[in-house]
């Protein structure tokens, strides 16, 4: 997991105070090109294929051979032990290209500029994470990855790095990280609150809730309820002196994340949040409850989406299976979704429904039709990016106990098995009467 995210986000570079050279300029500018002109290569042989279908396997695995071969031959001239910062990057993506020896060698070179005590050695210890063997959430791999995230925390030249580029990939790696190996480090996590001041570099001060997410993780109850309320005042002071339309709207959002329930460490064990729902639509039948407070006494499975996220739409076949699994009088499977302005129909041309949501009611339920969605869909008033849930990023399932508590949240419907490992848990648990 942290791989693909670090794969998503690392742009990392030279620290503002120790510009690169010259020379380390060209020298990424040229790895950087490589990188180019390989992917200009490969859209090239995919245009050549003339066809409309997916790929087989041995259509990909000829251009993954052939990447592998580009790469190589590109990475002939380049001694990965002299890299800076801002060669990290595209010598990365060079090196996984290429295969199982150059990635070692990176791994060497990383390990090597890691050891640096200042705000590039922090660059290079991150990317050094980054390049370690991904794994399934609780294998072997990635409990290793969260152990050498959370101990990034005790580097000399954290402070530094972190108000580097490399800081946001950092902070999308600690959100994979476990509580207990965050814990030890709570201290250290702490003294990076003092980078979140009203007038910090955007670059930085966009890090300000993951940076509590994770305070709430290394050290609940009092501590992270000072941070979160550090920054939350920080960010009301930023917002009141914000003429920016934009930004406004991105700090009114920021707002809304802090001072929600998850933020407020009043989700889990707790009432589900009020959502005002709209419109309710299911393909077969009305559904009888208007509220989810109205579903109490069964175990309710909430999916947040919308028709836009291929995700989402890529995971409705789970869903599928998890509605046909359960019987619809111990379980309820809700898609949650808000207003967006239009409907991405795969089967049919995208609807436009700027300031008409009643078409876009009718268009979702279209949509529901097209795509065989067999569970509840509600539309809210609240966005579907819910900041009582702390959501992020969709799809995002949170589970409701016949209590009408939040059980599980932040799971995906393509974790399957943990999913219904809770909710077995907690239809069992309604059966025998048992509270709590």
């Amino acid at each position: 997991m942290l791989v693909a995210l670090a794969l998503s986000a690392l742009i990392l570079s030279a620290p503002p105070e120790a510009p690169p050279s010259p020379k380390a300029a060209t020298q990424t500018m040229a790895l950087e090109q490589r990188v180019e002109d390989i992917y200009a290569e490969m859209a090239k042989m995919q245009k050549e294929a003339k066809s409309d279908a997916p790929m087989t396997k041995e259509q990909v695995a000829a251009l993954q051979a052939k990447a592998a071969e580009l790469a190589t031959k590109a990475l002939e001239s380049v001694d990965l032990s002299k890299l800076d910062a801002a060669g990290i990057e595209p010598a990365t993506t060079l090196c996984r290209m290429a295969g199982a020896k150059k990635m070692a060698e990176l791994s060497a070179a990383l390990a090597a500029g890691a050891g640096r005590a200042d705000g590039e050695g922090f660059a290079f210890a991150v990317a050094a994470v980054t390049t370690m063997p991904d794994g399934a959430p609780g294998s072997k791999e990635s409990d290793a990855q969260s152990k050498a995230t959370a101990a990034l925390l005790g580097h000399p030249g954290l402070k530094q790095g972190f108000a580097g580029p490399s800081g946001r990939t950092f902070m999308m790696m600690l959100g994979e990280c476990g509580e207990s190996d965050l814990q030890p480090h709570a201290a250290q996590l702490k003294q990076l609150g003092d980078a979140f001041v009203p007038d910090a570099p955007s670059e930085v001060f966009g890090m300000c809730t993951e940076w509590v997410k994770a305070m709430g993780r290394a050290a609940p109850g009092a501590e992270a309820q000072a941070a979160r309320m550090q920054v939350l005042a920080a960010v009301k002071e930023r917002l009141a002196k914000t003429t920016d339309e934009k930004k406004q709207k991105s700090l009114k959002r920021m707002t809304a994340l802090l001072d929600g329930a998850a933020m407020r460490g009043e989700l889990l064990g707790r009432p589900v949040p009020a959502m005002e729902i709209t419109w309710l639509g299911r393909t077969e039948g009305t559904p009888s409850w208007k509220t989810l407070a109205d579903l109490k006494g069964k175990v309710v499975v909430l999916d947040f989406w919308a028709t836009w996220c291929g995700p989402c739409v890529g995971s409705f076949p789970n869903v599928r299976t998890m509605r046909a699994k359960y019987s619809p009088e111990d379980v309820e499977i809700v898609g949650i979704t808000s207003p967006q302005g239009y409907v991405a129909h795969k089967k049919r041309a995208r609807a436009d429904c700027k300031d008409d949501v009643a078409k876009e009611q009718a268009e979702l339920a279209n949509f529901m039709k097209d795509m065989e969605m067999t569970w509840t869909v509600a539309m809210t008033k609240e966005d579907v990016f819910n900041p009582d849930f702390a959501i992020r990023g969709i799809p995002f399932v949170a589970i409701i106990d016949a209590d009408g508590n939040v059980a599980r949240v932040g799971l995906h419907p393509s974790n399957e098995e943990e999913i219904q490992k809770t909710v077995d848990e907690l239809v069992a648990k309604k059966k025998s009467g048992k509270k709590g």
